[in-house]
């Protein structure tokens, strides 16, 4: 957005030192960079989302012979696009190309002159999703109105207004910024509204055509000034803060748009067959809200942070229309943001992982496949070489794979993304394996060779980095499964998942045992053990199941709705349909002797 200046840091008595109130841990340096050529020097290269719908990236120079440097940018951390070339002796550059908000863009810089280029530097990245901001104003100088404005992060605002004279409302939903940090549009009956953001103000002015349909506005050749400042601050009503749009349930045909800010100021336009008001709002720290207009009309609201809705009622002379509300700055959902399997590779075997992402679009996740790492964590007997391949359904070639994690082209990349995902850390030179790839919607195979003689355990891990990022539209990670065996107590298949979101899911765990043998599998695990565990394992599971046939109604429903195989009359499998909130758990498959079993996650509809 356009609403700050190019000033990298701020400081906060709250916080202490902050990058546009929370984006601070987005800005990150880098170690000097390896340079190909003698004759010039890079380091110190960082991205910075300071200025907001904008992406700052500065660089050192210690060179005196360069003739510029060339900016590249890449959105896989794979294919990158040369987007700028600057002049010697410049150290920053401002990408303003058409950015998506909730996205990784990864950056990189080399100098050249008339010998040739330099080494890259090394890849820095940055997910992109500043806040969006508040400000609120006055229309002219003597009071003749009052506004408020809300930039998102990718420059598209929202412009609620009211004009006191002519007793007008004005309620712009959609426009943009350009890049200049400009924007105009034109009301019918009142005239064109345009000004610019600037650091922390807006400015501007309402063109209001002589002889129009000005309501008795007094107005002279310069126009109705526009002026305003920004809120700041992560207040009391931080939680409720965005933009909500709606009608109402009564026979008027109303409309409501409010704009909440975060620090206890907000802005309302009301619309129906007999109101036509707007006013600002004072929003208590408990989510309530309400005003009166001169005319008798009435509006109360009832904000509810937790699922971006609001409540209420709109009423003049003893008519009364409830007031549903809902959020449009935000979308709202939960969703599985990782899935991990963990269980035992003989030596030289193969196992496999699948997942399904449903929807429409691309999806990018992270897969690691783990042996030595686990030995970090004190796991016992760590699979000492693991081998990633990945494979779409009914294809013959992989997408992708990797041996070595940090040997790979995308090594720093994969390392910030884990870290960004919340994964524990992998020592760099490990014989530990990751890929990152950008996904269409389908059905896909993650194989996980065992590269030693020896059996050993592996963590397969997938993370949603959508999901993580906060990108809640799109496509979804709805199924993950494995096939492995069981080896008795002491060698149980252990399934992990993290739900994220703003309300309870519901989800499907199976653990399939003799339904595998109509599939030819041998060997199958006669009868599995269910148990979930929620984010303390040492309170004990919340939920266990030993025989599938305890809720077979439910469980055969269930599994028809999410498409999977159906079971088997008589079998000891073990499944369980839960409605769990968001958070972390742990499910974990045994049995009383050894065998296969396949382990199953949905997301149920």
């Amino acid at each position: 957005m356009c609403c700050m200046a190019l000033a990298w840091l701020e400081r906060s008595s709250e916080s202490g030192l902050r990058l546009d109130d929370r984006l601070a841990e987005a800005l990150f340096s880098l170690r000097r960079l390896p340079i190909l050529l003698a004759w010039v020097a890079l380091s110190g290269f960082f991205a910075s989302d300071a200025a907001g719908g904008q992406i700052l990236l500065s660089w050192s120079d210690r060179s005196n012979n360069e003739s510029g440097f060339k900016v590249e940018r890449s959105t896989d951390n794979i294919h990158f696009d040369e987007i700028a070339i600057v002049g010697k002796n410049v150290t920053t550059y401002v990408d303003k190309g058409g950015l998506s908000l909730k996205q990784v863009y990864a950056y990189r810089v080399r100098a050249f002159n008339k010998y040739g280029n330099s080494g890259y530097s090394e890849v820095a990245s940055i997910f992109f999703d500043p806040p969006a901001q508040f400000y609120f104003g006055s229309l002219g100088s003597e009071n003749e109105g009052s506004f408020a404005l809300m930039v998102r992060g990718d420059n598209t605002a929202v412009f609620l207004a009211r004009l006191s004279a002519a007793e007008s409302s004005v309620a712009v939903m959609e426009f943009r910024l350009s890049e200049e940090c400009e924007f105009s549009f034109y009301i019918a009956g009142l005239g064109t509204f345009s000004g610019r953001v600037e650091n922390d103000f807006v400015t501007g002015v309402v063109d209001i055509p002589s002889g129009g349909a000005n309501g008795g506005l007094s107005i002279d050749s310069s126009g109705l000034p526009i002026g305003g400042a920004r809120e700041y601050g992560n207040g009391a009503t931080a939680g409720i803060a965005g933009f909500y749009d709606t009608g109402t349930d009564g026979e008027s045909g109303g409309r409501i748009f409010v704009l909440a800010g975060p620090d206890g100021r907000g802005f309302v336009v009301a619309e129906s067959a007999s109101i036509n008001r707007a006013s600002e709002l004072e929003l208590a720290a408990n989510g309530l809200a309400s005003t009166f207009w001169s005319d008798g009309a009435e509006l109360f609201l009832e904000f509810n942070g937790a699922n971006g809705a609001v409540v209420g009622t709109l009423s003049k002379e003893g008519e009364e229309d409830v007031v549903m509300v809902e959020e449009t700055a935000i979308e709202k959902r939960s969703a599985f943001s990782n899935v991990s399997i963990r269980a035992q590779i003989e030596g030289g075997a193969t196992s496999i992982v699948g997942f399904v992402i449903s929807g429409s679009g691309e999806k990018q996740v992270l897969i690691r496949a783990i042996g030595p790492g686990l030995g970090e964590l004190g796991v016992e007997n760590p699979l000492d070489d693991a081998q990633l391949i990945l494979y779409r359904h009914r294809t013959v070639e992989p997408l992708a794979e990797n041996i070595d994690w940090w040997s790979s082209s995308s090594g720093s990349f994969i390392e910030q993304q884990a870290a960004r995902a919340g994964a524990f850390p992998l020592e760099r030179g490990s014989k530990d394996s990751a890929l990152l790839a950008t996904l269409p919607a389908g059905i896909y195979s993650v194989f996980i060779k065992n590269r030693t003689v020896s059996k050993g355990t592996a963590l397969i891990e997938v993370y949603d980095l959508d999901e993580v990022g906060g990108a809640f539209a799109g496509p979804k990670l709805v199924n993950l499964s494995f096939r492995g065996e069981v080896g008795g107590g002491s060698e149980p298949i252990i399934a992990g998942f993290v739900l994220q979101g703003d309300w309870a899911n519901r989800v499907l765990i199976r653990a399939m045992g003799r339904e595998l043998e109509r599939f030819g599998v041998a060997g199958t695990l006669n009868d599995p053990n269910l148990r979930i565990y929620g984010s303390d394992f040492r309170s004990g599971p919340i939920f266990e199941n030993d025989d599938w046939d305890e809720d077979a109604v439910i469980l055969e429903r269930v599994a028809s709705q999410v498409g999977a195989f159906g079971f088997e009359s008589g079998s000891k499998s073990a499944a369980k349909a839960l409605r769990l909130d968001p958070g972390v758990y742990t499910a974990v498959v045994t049995g009383d002797g050894s065998g296969e079993v396949l382990v199953e996650m949905y997301e149920m509809p």
